[in-house]
């Protein structure tokens, strides 16, 4: 359908990492456009360039110090609202305020969506707004995990399933430790951030550091005797996205049946694995609103850095004998779950998240959005046409392909030209973002019809070559 000449009000998606942020922006486009909304959807760093001449909302997935769109995009002329992608987990109120509070940034913000209570909380204990500008909303990448609509994954998990047979699955969570780019590169971009604001910031920061490394030592020594206790199972390491993950590749090398593995978004993983292992990383939490048996591995513990959360939703382990007697319990008991201690848990994740009952986040965001003003503007006028991926090949081939192939050619040339360390950084950068497709959207609205019976009339356009426009028809 046309869609140049018409007017929407206009809501912004900026994305950082893919596997993590991609399918709950989705659902929340989906659920924009539902309601008569254009929303740009892409990576952050192009996002103010894509959505220039319009105006609009940004939803921005942070408001640190060190977050520049924020401005950019209010000299632009648009509203920002912002949704912390890391609100929910993180080790204390100070520390939450060091790593992802400025007051000049949220003081410029419209609404603040927050993940639950408790960070509302430690928010306002920091940050001086009107309190009428928080709203409980929760996430809408945890819309995907409730019953309603965790069928969402299940086509990918069943993949999974079949191709990997039964499997444990260990999620990693050493991003400061052994990050893609080296401890101290993490260091001295802490400081260019404003993170690390003095010394005392600092070697608490380095005390983190030695810290993740014990832990992530212990998992070096105790996932061996997991894997040569059930052999009849895989070990499935999936890194963190910060994480270099050929160490982990270089580790496990010689380790028959533990594989390195880091693709799509974990959620499929979770529902695919028999149980999975973590210490103090999201994924204990998104296992186990999946119903899913999941463990934490604590062989050292600490008030300052451990993550509660996480470690409070899962089965709690301190030793290499306490993992395997709740390893053997899980797989000799698979569907027997202790109730009473899940309605403990629930309880206290609560505390912490909205949304994991009632109406969803993604309708939550909209309601709260629609609240504001906005003048309706125009379709951008640079965006693609929408292109039909239900037809043959043929009709996907998109008409630009020519002007495609030659800007990837410059690219590969511009890169040809960079220094060791910045090559290392893009690739960094890719391992984050890898790129996406307008079959990535599409195929994701799609899951979401067929699940929800909504979003019927709903289109994909490309707008560039990582930001997609999605349009009520």
């Amino acid at each position: 359908m046309q869609s140049v000449g018409k007017k929407y009000k206009w809501l912004i998606l900026p994305i950082e990492t893919k596997v993590r942020e991609l399918d709950g922006k989705v659902l929340l486009a989906a659920a924009a456009a539902e309601r008569g909304w254009g929303v740009i959807l892409g990576h952050k760093d192009t996002s103010v360039q894509d959505s220039a001449g319009i105006k609009g909302i940004a939803l921005e997935k942070d408001g640190h110090i060190g977050n520049h769109r924020i401005s950019r995009f209010i000299e632009a002329g648009k509203s920002v609202c912002a949704l912390d992608e890391e609100g929910l987990v993180y080790h204390n109120s100070q520390d939450y305020f060091r790593r992802r509070l400025n007051q000049d940034n949220y003081q410029k913000m419209d609404k603040i969506f927050m993940w639950g209570g408790i960070q509302r909380r430690d928010f306002l204990e920091h940050i001086q707004v009107p309190e009428s500008k928080l709203i409980l909303t929760g996430n809408p990448r945890f819309d995907l995990l409730r019953p309603e609509l965790r069928q969402y994954f299940a086509p990918e998990a069943a993949r999974l399933k079949n191709k990997y047979g039964p499997f444990i699955l260990v999620n990693t969570n050493f991003g400061e430790s052994s990050h893609y780019m080296g401890t101290e590169w993490l260091i001295n971009r802490h400081r260019e951030s404003g993170f690390i604001a003095n010394a005392q910031d600092e070697a608490e920061e380095r005390a983190f550091i030695k810290y993740q490394s014990r832990i992530a030592d212990s998992f070096r020594k105790m996932i061996p005797k997991v894997n040569a206790r059930y052999s009849k199972f895989k070990i499935i390491i999936r890194p963190h996205p910060s994480e270099d993950h050929y160490k982990w590749i270089s580790w496990a090398k010689n380790l028959e049946n533990v594989f390195v593995i880091h693709e799509g978004d974990v959620n499929p993983w979770l529902l695919a694995a028999d149980l999975s292992i973590h210490n103090s990383c999201m994924t204990g939490i998104q296992g186990f609103l999946l119903d899913k048996p999941v463990i934490t591995y604590m062989p050292i513990q600490s008030e300052q850095f451990d993550f509660t959360l996480p470690n409070a939703v899962s089965i709690k382990t301190a030793s290499p004998d306490e993992i395997l007697s709740a390893i053997d319990h899980i797989t000799a008991h698979p569907d027997a779950g202790d109730l009473a201690n899940r309605a403990a848990q629930m309880q206290i994740a609560g505390q912490y998240m909205t949304a994991i009952t009632g109406p969803f986040a993604a309708d939550r965001i909209i309601d709260a959005l629609e609240s504001l003003y906005l003048e309706p503007d125009l379709y951008p006028e640079k965006a693609a046409e929408p292109v039909d991926t239900t037809d043959t090949q043929e009709a996907k081939i998109q008409p630009n392909t020519l002007r495609s192939f030659l800007r990837k050619l410059r690219n590969r040339n511009a890169e040809a030209k960079l220094s060791k360390a910045e090559k290392i950084q893009l690739a960094y950068a890719r391992q984050k973002f890898p790129g996406i497709s307008l079959e990535d959207v599409e195929t994701r609205i799609s899951q979401l019809r067929e699940i929800t019976n909504r979003f019927g009339n709903i289109q994909v356009n490309q707008l560039g070559s990582n930001s997609y426009c999605i349009l009520p028809n």
